[in-house]
């Protein structure tokens, strides 16, 4: 952890079956509390992921990413663009780096959280992960905490400026996936306090001038229902589960109007998910 490496939840995406991961979802804690997969899957069929981490630096979604393409072979990828413009000081972020690309050589260094406590068994046994997670990332949390500042996306032509180590690696995120042909959707999700019509605008362009899509959805919040009374659980910084409902759905729907992504439902194969929403829908208790 001390490296700025929280791996919780996204940590478990390495107990997904081979290639059964057509979406995969990077970003920090904004995604994981906005994009419930099993949702996406009870609706469309479609097996996808949240691999966010809180506080994760745009060069772990890109080394995420690298990590799983071969084993998944997905057909798209969202980018929660948030991860952007979080940035640290750059010796830290330099020394997270260097640490990533040692742990792409010795994939060992895969499982961060525990690699300070290694013991001798560790060399020798493959680490086993256990079930699949049935949030697939997703962080369910129901209670709310109102946002009642007022409008935070004021219209201007200002752009906020990408540090060179974020516009570094989200160049690396999309190339990787044209080398890959994986789709990359840009999104970001409602999020008052670390938004701005500013990073929208350096967003926006950087989509334009690559041919990606990007869904901005503090822009136009009404049309997506989005509340700030019952759907934030931290005064407008991250959703609840009300609020990754309403995300969720503008969403799959965005996915299914503009993508050909296969609906695995009743699928041979896929049996784990039918079980998995099952458990899910225990857990969010419908």
């Amino acid at each position: 952890g001390e490296m700025g490496i929280h791996l919780t939840d996204a940590d478990d995406i390495y107990a997904e079956c081979k290639n059964t991961l057509d979406i995969f979802a990077v970003g920090n804690s904004n995604l994981f509390a906005a994009m419930t997969p099993m949702q996406l899957w009870e609706d469309y069929g479609y097996t996808s992921y949240a691999a966010g981490e809180s506080n994760q630096m745009i060069y772990r979604s890109y080394f995420l990413l690298k990590s799983l393409i071969d084993k998944h072979k997905p057909k798209l990828c969202i980018l929660e663009t948030d991860v952007v413009f979080q940035y640290r000081s750059t010796a830290s972020d330099l020394q997270s780096i260097i640490s990533e690309y040692i742990s792409e050589d010795f994939p060992l260094f895969e499982y961060h959280n525990r690699w300070k406590k290694l013991t001798e068994r560790d060399f020798t046994t493959v680490p086993s992960h256990n079930r699949p997670n049935v949030l697939k990332g997703y962080e369910y949390i129901t209670y709310s905490n109102p946002y009642t500042g007022g409008e935070y996306m004021n219209e201007t032509e200002n752009i906020e400026s990408f540090h060179k180590i974020q516009k570094f690696f989200l160049d690396k995120i999309t190339e990787l996936c044209k080398e890959n042909d994986i789709e990359l959707l840009l999104i970001d999700v409602p999020s008052s306090k670390s938004w701005s019509y500013e990073k929208h605008n350096a967003i926006q362009d950087y989509a334009d001038e690559n041919g990606l899509k990007f869904i901005d959805f503090n822009i136009n919040k009404d049309s997506f229902g989005i509340d700030w009374n019952t759907d934030t659980r931290d005064g407008g910084w991250h959703m609840n589960h009300s609020g990754a409902v309403k995300v969720t759905e503008y969403l799959g729907k965005f996915l299914d109007e503009n993508y050909h992504l296969p609906d695995h439902r009743g699928e041979n194969g896929f049996e784990q998910w039918a079980n998995d929403l099952a458990e899910y829908k225990k857990t969010i208790g419908e």
